[in-house]
């Protein structure tokens, strides 16, 4: 987390965000009231950024993590949609997922471009 205007009780209570299951679990890992806590998430601007900042974080890092497995699971569904040791239904799954992400993927990139778009026409006044 980086250094902000937090002190410790904040600081302990952000890293009790990031890991416990609620807030209650949360505000006694940090060792403060559940009242001040919620004080915090909805009156607290540094708070609250610092709180985004971590989560922002925590974020990038599992799809850091994700995108190296990624390879590894494309490699091993066409590796399952070759072999002549699958069976038929394993091909048919392992071919479905293919064909559903490449879907997907393909909705996704065409959203980006039209997003683009509309930005790049509400910067010169064509929106």
């Amino acid at each position: 987390m980086p250094k902000t205007d937090l002190n410790p009780r904040q600081r302990r209570a952000i890293s009790a965000l990031m890991t416990c299951p609620t807030l209650a679990a949360a505000a006694r890992e940090a060792k403060v009231s559940e009242r001040q806590l919620y004080r915090w998430l909805y009156d607290e601007p540094v708070f609250q950024k610092a709180l985004r900042t971590a989560q922002d974080e925590a974020l990038s890092s599992t799809v850091r993590n994700l995108a190296a497995m990624g390879t590894e699971a494309a490699e091993t569904l066409r590796a399952q949609l070759s072999s002549n040791d699958a069976t038929p239904g394993v091909k048919v799954r392992a071919g479905d997922v293919i064909l559903s992400q490449m879907a997907r993927l393909s909705e996704l990139a065409d959203l980006e471009a039209r997003i683009a778009a509309l930005e790049q026409g509400a910067k010169h006044g064509n929106a």
